[in-house]
């Protein structure tokens, strides 16, 4: 039977089609303008996030990947589009594919962060090529920039890793490691043979993570071509792979080094004009991030022409040429969080500024076409977007709004605060962390929509990193959301540790007993500080000041509870520390680990050393009653504080969860979390509840806890006055 290429491709798309119906189901719908509405909890369940993009060989469009949660299915949804960097309307061309965790550290546990699929253009700027995980397998697939086609391109019995286009563009380079198939043995291996304690695992906490993948101990890859169209998937040839270094290497100009790895004195990052002009760039410290742009012009190759302006050295993350000028982007101010875009003449030793941004996040920046930087980017008032930055002007364009429904959307005032980070004994000059951390800190207050400055508000404090509209420290606790049921949220980052690779006694100094926690003491003081600056302003009821974080966060909460009676009410997300860390970690941790060396055991001086830092040895001094939502990994750590807060009578709510990580990655669990952080602080800040007939349970509960607060409280007013 004959059939006419006409009938070939419908038949190809009707598969796509049928493909994608089932699968690729993430829209970004046109929103028109409306009645601006208050923001719900619902709007940061899906969420979408921008998670990498490409741009196309002659820099006037872009490849956008975009992941969306959903709460109801617990699941992900990915997909590629395809937009203008002059902006307009996108065009999806490929499914993202499933999202699965990347692997992470020697025993293959994961903190919570996912593996990203990369994409590549042809080089006629025609088809997109990119990696796709899809029922187990990371493939390579293609997909026609007017989503007119999409096609599995290969069939590999392993993973793909790295890939590059053929300079012809008929044909892909790929690489892979081991088989599934060896992988899985191994790993089947290992459980089925048991886990050596001190060798496979850091802790015996790892073994309630999202099950460990592993490789085979010979890490190394193997090069195969196939064809664009799918066919000849084979090994490659000495040519092939010297053709791959060469694309690899025109792909990534960072060298894909981080700067951590870069030895000082070492050239990184090079750059090369058309006519042979060069810019660079030099690491001066192996203790500092600092880097700093070099450039040689046409027909003087030998002459290093150093930028000696300031702005030319210091956390340098790219470098392009424009013209006659090299521009660079470079991380500065506070915690490097200010985002400084700088041109330099090397003829003249001009550099000009053209944008000084404190408030944005750039994850990625490309130079593309018509003189746009584009950069992948967040505000505190903007969740995540692609921008275009004009190179001339400095001005700012979104180009790709994937939340549109947040036009319609009513967010309270945003303002930036900063403060002076407190001294310490240890921290004066001459003492051992002199210069350990900034001087300065800073933050966001988060203003509930309609404020009233004659009004007393309650506080929310989010310890750790306020940076972009949304992180993985305030996931749990959005802070716009906060700000809408009518609090006023602070969002204090912590004290930046300044040098890049510390040496490991200031490490171990830094976390001792000997001089009170010098890094868990400068975040909970540096965080009063930032809680001081706001009540200052007499806006807020300091009987109703709420607290809670994830990581650091959570240890700086609950530091802060056993040492100030300045909270109400209490959330953390996890683990924190606690004796039992000193039992629960393996022989493989320290090795790992040099920080954790003021783990002493917990006996004699070591008991005492604990008490310090020990919530559960503290409980006595805490009044504000807790939530956890836990992974159960970290349950682990907080068994000892849960026991002896019932033994105590202290008001408490524990949850679970799952197969979840340091930082929770599972839509349904995050969306729990969220509500459940809301109506706890709604609750013992504001005195409201939810009406939810399905939330009766809950709030009879918390009541009960109420009523125990009080009844401790009148016990422990009871002891202190016998004492008096």
């Amino acid at each position: 039977m004959k059939f006419s290429l006409r009938r070939v491709l419908l038949v190809a798309a009707a598969l796509f089609a049928a493909h994608t119906s089932a699968h690729q189901t993430l829209t970004i719908p046109e929103v028109p303008a409306g009645t601006p509405r208050t923001v719900t909890p619902d709007d940061f369940a899906k969420l979408r996030t921008a998670e990498r993009f490409s741009l196309s060989p002659d820099g006037k469009r872009f490849a956008l990947l975009v992941r969306q949660g959903d709460a109801t299915a617990n699941e992900y949804r990915r997909a590629w589009y395809v937009g203008s960097v002059q902006g307009g309307a996108l065009t999806q061309v490929g499914d993202g594919g499933e999202t699965r965790l990347s692997r992470a550290g020697l025993t293959g546990r994961s903190t919570g962060t996912f593996e990203r699929p990369d994409a590549r253009w042809s080089p006629d700027g025609r088809w997109l090529a990119y990696t796709r995980l899809q029922d187990g397998e990371i493939q390579l697939w293609r997909g026609a920039v007017d989503a007119r086609f999409e096609q599995q391109v290969t069939h590999n019995a392993a993973d793909v890793r790295e890939f590059e286009w053929s300079e012809d563009g008929r044909s892909l380079y790929f690489t892979v490691g081991a088989t599934r198939a060896e992988e899985q043995a191994i790993t089947q291996a290992r459980e089925r043979a048991g886990y050596r304690y001190d060798q496979d695992l850091h802790s015996i906490a790892d073994l309630m993570l999202p099950r460990l993948r592993h490789a085979p101990p010979n890490s190394a890859t193997t090069l195969w071509t196939v064809t664009f169209d799918g066919h000849d998937e084979q090994l490659a040839s000495d040519a092939d792979r010297a053709a791959f270094e060469q694309a690899r290497g025109r792909a990534d100009p960072t060298g894909g080094v981080p700067v951590g790895a870069i030895k000082a004195g070492t050239t990184v990052m090079q750059t090369e004009r058309t006519d042979g002009a060069r810019a660079w760039l030099v690491r001066s410290d192996e203790h500092s991030r600092s880097l700093r742009v070099h450039a040689s012009l046409p027909n003087k190759t030998s002459e290093d022409i150093q930028c000696a302006a300031s702005e030319c050295s210091g956390y340098i993350e790219r470098i392009w040429w424009v013209g006659n000028r090299v521009l660079f982007w470079r991380r500065e101010g506070i915690r490097w969080g200010t985002q400084g875009i700088y041109t330099w003449d090397p003829t003249r030793g001009a550099v000009r500024t053209v944008l000084r941004a404190p408030d944005d996040v750039y994850t990625q920046c490309e130079l593309g076409a018509h003189k746009r930087l584009v950069c992948m980017r967040e505000t505190p008032t903007l969740p995540s977007h692609l921008a275009a930055i004009d190179v001339a002007s400095g001005r700012i364009a979104v180009v790709a709004d994937i939340n549109p429904e947040f036009r319609n959307i009513r967010l309270g005032k945003v303002e930036r605060v900063e403060w002076d980070t407190p001294s310490f004994p240890w921290s004066e000059p001459g003492q051992p962390l002199h210069g350990f951390y900034e001087s300065r800190a800073s933050g966001y207050i988060f203003y509930p929509p309609g404020f009233d400055a004659n009004e007393k508000y309650p506080v929310y404090i989010n310890p750790y990193a306020s940076n972009g509209f949304m992180n993985i420290t305030n996931q749990e606790t959005p802070s716009h959301a906060l700000a809408a049921r009518g609090m006023v949220v602070l969002g204090a980052s912590f004290p930046l540790q300044l040098p890049l690779n510390p040496r490991q006694e200031a490490l171990r100094l830094a976390n001792s007993a000997e001089l009170d926690f010098p890094h868990t003491s400068m975040c909970a003081e540096s965080t009063l500080r930032a809680l001081d600056s706001v009540i200052a302003r007499g806006i807020v009821d300091e009987r109703r000041i709420g607290i809670g974080g994830v990581s650091q966060g959570a240890i700086t909460s609950m530091f802060i509870a056993h040492r100030h009676d300045r909270v109400a009410a209490i959330a953390i997300s996890g683990g924190i520390w606690s004796q039992l860390d000193y039992y629960v970690a393996t022989s493989a941790l320290p090795k790992l680990a040099g920080g954790i060396a003021w783990w002493t055991k917990p006996e004699g001086e070591g008991m005492n050393m604990w008490r310090g830092i020990d919530a559960a040895d503290n409980v006595a001094k805490i009044t504000a009653p807790i939530l956890m939502n836990a992974p159960a990994a970290e349950m682990l750590n907080l068994v000892r504080l849960v026991k002896h807060l019932n033994e105590a009578g202290k008001p408490y709510d524990a949850y679970v969860f799952r197969d979840e990580t340091h930082t929770k990655w599972q839509p349904a669990h995050l969306h729990a979390i969220v509500q459940r952080n809301l109506d706890w602080f709604d609750f013992w800040l504001r005195d409201r509840e939810d009406p939810d007939p399905a939330k009766v349970e809950q709030y009879e509960r918390w009541r009960k806890l109420k009523d125990q607060q009080q009844l401790s409280r009148a016990n422990r007013s009871s002891q202190e006055t016998a004492l008096r």
